[in-house]
């Protein structure tokens, strides 16, 4: 009865793992990270806490204790990564957006070169004037066209 019991922690840990690895981003259905660092962390700490608890002569308490902290800290760190995650995305996507208001600023001549503190943009409709990095009125949408200042 004993090595039935020694069986039943890997087996479950492997269980565990095998679940967490069925997220991907391609599976939207899927776990999340926090949710498969937990899973992961969990079957971790309760194979430790099981080895830990068998030198004691409690491998069940090992367990029991070993899970749950493992799941905790599995979910931390499976929500840094996560966040790790994110925060690159936001990059890469002001990044782009830098870029492409980088090329769609029109190209002046020389002669328009010299003047080219005195342009704003304009909304002829409103009567507003924009700074030069707009291109579409913020309030109506309307694209702006470059005015000399008076």
């Amino acid at each position: 009865m004993k090595t039935n019991r020694w069986l039943a922690v890997p087996m479950i840990s492997l269980v565990a793992l095998g679940i967490s690895g069925c997220a991907s981003s391609q599976n939207p259905g899927g776990l999340s990270e926090r949710e498969v660092g937990g899973l992961a962390g969990a079957g971790v700490g309760a194979g430790t806490g099981a080895i830990i608890g068998s030198a004691t002569g409690h491998a069940a308490a090992g367990t029991a204790i070993g899970a749950p902290i493992g799941l905790v800290a599995g979910a931390a760190i499976g929500q840094g990564m996560h966040h790790t995650k994110e925060t690159a995305k936001q990059e890469m996507r002001e990044e782009s957006m830098k870029q492409q208001y980088s090329e769609s600023q029109p190209s002046l001549t020389s002669e328009q070169q010299a003047g080219v503190e005195a342009y704003k943009k304009y909304n002829a409709r409103t009567g507003q004037r924009f700074p030069d990095y707009y291109l579409y009125d913020p309030v109506s949408g309307e694209k702006l066209d470059f005015v000399k200042a008076a």
